[in-house]
């Protein structure tokens, strides 16, 4: 509670300026302002924020299991499935990026 501003001010002092200095024309000081603020953002967080890298989480997680189930789908599960195929492959890009949208 109260850790951060209100939005009105959050947005001016971190959000515009860290969005600012990820755009491809931003200038070396709206680079240097960016990154001073997602730092000064990292370091309020920090304090409330756990974050934990796979390192760690694998030395706390039991081994991975994996276990291969083969299932029949219903007549309207194929008719759904391959729908979504269709949609899917007919949204590739200039590059050939498959962009999927949810259903």
């Amino acid at each position: 509670p109260k850790l951060l501003p209100p939005l009105s001010v959050f947005e001016r002092v971190f959000k515009r300026p860290i969005d600012r200095s990820q755009d491809k024309s931003a200038s070396s000081e709206e680079v240097a302002l960016g990154r001073a603020r997602s730092l000064e953002l990292s370091q309020l967080a920090a304090g409330v924020v756990l974050r934990r890298g796979p390192e760690l989480l694998e030395t706390l997680l039991p081994p991975r299991t994996e276990i291969l189930v083969t299932v029949f789908l219903t007549p309207r599960q194929v008719v759904a499935y391959r729908t979504f195929c269709r949609l899917a492959t007919s949204r590739l890009d200039d590059a050939g990026t498959m962009h999927l949208a949810l259903l």
